[in-house]
């Protein structure tokens, strides 16, 4: 039977259900902190009312893959491409040539549909704030339309599986495999398991299963119950989950089950719930959901991207209300016109031909971008100069291993040419960024030396990131063991210790960087409190200098690089869009130094007491070199220190270095 036999206004309500918080979530309206889950209410509905079409076409008989793909283009194509050229229009009059490149490699990605593919792989740790990527939000289209790639087939060959017997069986199937690669995903590298189709499939299969076997749910009470509950788990995930919630993971399924739960319960439209689904008001935001959810997310963009200031949440929530009626302009005037006209002669052949050409159009005008680092020629020299900083890093890549590793290349040498290594930094990529200063002061000592790092692992013996996947408890354990057995297997007498010492310290990030919050662990305890932190730092510093000693004798002299002072903004960009808006610098330009020392006194102050358990462990703070009258400043004669909120640029770290010496 075909699960979705007439117009249903409550599927358009729960559509608004959707919507809304994430628009409320992008905004930063308090309350709304897990309003992203919206998306996965779009899954799960998506997953049902496509493959209650699916069905009735294939049990037909009229089953047909480019008819499918004639009404997909049809929906999702007009609106997604008219988004696209006022966003790219936008882009070119706004954006610095560093930010217009990356917006040429998501253009040609999202017009391609693989921009969740795309967002994945420059999710790095140097990668710019979600909140600089005016087409982030179709990460979530292209799930769906790899998704729609494969369903229709795979659905339609299950249906001739001996009459059909196995197409339940197979898609639960496949909804578990895709869960628990979800879940276990999720534990691993939760960036990945939000991106990737893999897995999110389940949650479109949920949807799909209810439309395979639509529930008959009775008594009356029982379909209240379960309609109620429904709601109450979007709602209690909407509210209750944030930003340290691992997700997708396990913590999907509130949404994702609540959303199963409605429409199974709310098929008949006949409880309190559907009722209040199907007013009105929300059935209209329903209709225009789509576009409302396309426009959205780049109007933010640029509103926080041209302002110099971020803008208040009554800024931002009235400008959705202008998002929310391009939006209706959208559905009315492109969105309808284009869906109303799929049956009509000869329509099948001008969607698959205006698709492509919509496609092509995109990838020539995204490719000039990328391939000329985003058009220079339209800003002037001084943001040219300031983005430059953004780049400007030393010979390295933040991840060295020892010579002879797989990781080991020319650019991990410091000092002057030799076989012999007297000196070793080691540390994570704040201490790449420094390794300019230790390559000058080992250069002006006459000694060779060679550079072990690798970003976020700090040279911490017994201790680790926990969280990152592959940065966790199996690599950097393994990269600090190598950096030891170096010492033990060189000529070393001089070991540079340097990290991000505040983060690790306070298991926070600092201003308006993004990213996950970092939580350390140990062979010992290994709870994932970031109460921890201080304690596993400690005890891990210490363990790395004793092993230091064991390897090399108590003489073996110990330099500990302290806190680089962190911003909070990122220097190079704050730079450049106020040389672009014609604005003041004067906040680029430094940060207060009381606000540094609060951050970095629990680390700067366990730096000392390290250093004075060990009379051969020294201290060199670069904010001697940077902070001056209160002030800690992100250029120096003429010199951009930064290359984003935290990072020294090579000239900044010779610079600052000035005073280092090795001997």
């Amino acid at each position: 039977m075909n699960a979705l036999k007439t117009y249903r206004r409550d599927i358009d309500g729960l559509r608004a259900i959707a919507v809304l918080p994430v628009v409320l979530f992008h905004s930063g309206v308090p309350g709304f902190s897990g309003g992203f889950v919206g998306v996965d209410v779009f899954f799960v509905i998506s997953g049902f009312v496509i493959t209650s079409l699916l069905q009735g076409d294939v049990r037909a008989g009229r089953f047909s893959i480019l008819r499918f793909y004639n009404r997909r283009i049809r929906r999702i194509f007009p609106a997604l491409f008219l988004l696209l050229a006022v966003v790219t229009a936008a882009a070119l009059a706004w954006l610095t040539p560093l930010d217009l490149k990356r917006y040429g490699q998501s253009l040609a990605s999202t017009a391609v549909f693989a921009s969740n593919i795309f967002f994945f792989l420059k999710s790095g740790y140097f990668d710019t704030a979600s909140i600089e990527k005016p087409l982030l939000h179709t990460w979530s289209l292209a799930v769906e339309e790899q998704f729609y790639i494969v369903w229709p087939i795979a659905l339609w060959a299950m249906h001739k599986l001996r009459g059909g017997r196995w197409l339940l069986p197979l898609t639960l199937l496949g909804l578990a495999v895709s869960f628990g690669l979800c879940v276990w995903q999720t534990g691993q590298n939760a960036t990945a398991a939000f991106y990737l189709p893999h897995t999110r499939f389940w949650e479109l299969l949920l949807g799909a299963v209810l439309a395979m076997r639509p529930l008959t749910v009775k008594p009356r009470w029982l379909k209240e119950a379960l309609a109620a509950l429904g709601l109450g788990l979007i709602a209690f995930a909407v509210v209750t989950f944030n930003d340290n919630t691992a997700f997708p993971g396990l913590a999907a399924a509130a949404p994702c089950v609540g959303t199963f739960l409605l429409l199974a319960a709310n098929q008949d439209g006949d409880t309190a719930v559907a009722r209040l689904l199907s007013l009105r008001p929300l059935v209209f935001i329903g209709l225009v959901s789509y576009s409302f959810y396309l426009w959205h997310w780049p109007v933010l963009v640029f509103a926080r991207y041209v302002a110099p200031t971020p803008p208040s949440v009554w800024v931002l929530l009235t400008l959705m209300a202008g998002a929310f009626i391009m939006a209706v302009i959208s559905w009315r005037f492109v969105e309808r016109p284009f869906r109303q006209g799929a049956a009509l002669p000869g329509a099948q052949a001008r969607s698959l031909v205006g698709g492509g050409l919509a496609i092509a159009l995109a990838l020539a005008v995204a490719l000039p971008m990328h391939f000329t680092n985003g058009l220079p020629g339209r800003v002037p020299p001084s943001v040219l100069a300031a983005e430059s900083a953004s780049l400007d890093r030393g010979p390295g890549s933040a991840d060295c291993g020892p010579p002879g590793t797989a990781r080991a290349g020319p650019g991990c040498r410091i000092g002057v040419a030799g076989e012999r290594y007297s000196v070793i930094l080691w540390g994570d990529s704040h201490a790449d960024a420094f390794a300019p200063a230790v390559d000058a002061a080992a250069k002006a000592a006459g000694v060779s030396g060679w550079r072990v790092t690798r970003s976020a692992c700090a040279p911490l013996i017994g201790a680790w990131r926990a969280g990152r996947g592959e940065e966790g408890r199996a690599a950097c354990p393994a990269f600090n063991a190598a950096a030891l057995k170096m010492i033990a297997d060189s000529d070393i007498d001089t070991v540079v210790l340097d990290a991000r010492w505040p983060l690790l310290a306070e298991a926070s990030r600092y201003g308006d960087e993004e990213g996950s919050k970092p939580w350390l662990a140990d062979a010992r305890d290994q709870t994932q409190s970031f109460a921890n932190n201080r304690r596993v730092l400690g005890e891990g510093l210490r363990r790395t200098i004793a092993e230091i000693h064991r390897l090399k004798g108590p003489k073996v002299r110990i330099v500990l690089v302290g806190p680089v002072p962190e911003l909070g903004f990122d220097a190079p960009r704050c730079l450049a869009l106020a040389r672009m808006f014609h604005r003041s610098e004067a906040r680029c330009r430094a940060i207060p130094q009381a606000d540094f020392e609060r951050r970095s006194a629990y680390s700067a102050d366990l730096l000392r007491a390290v250093a004075a358990e060990d009379p051969n462990t020294t201290i060199f703070w670069p904010s001697a070199a940077t902070c001056v009258a209160g002030r800690c400043v992100t250029e120096k004669d003429g010199v951009i220190l930064y290359r984003d909120d935290d990072h020294l640029t090579a000239p900044g770290a010779r610079l600052i270095g000035a005073r280092l010496t090795l001997r």
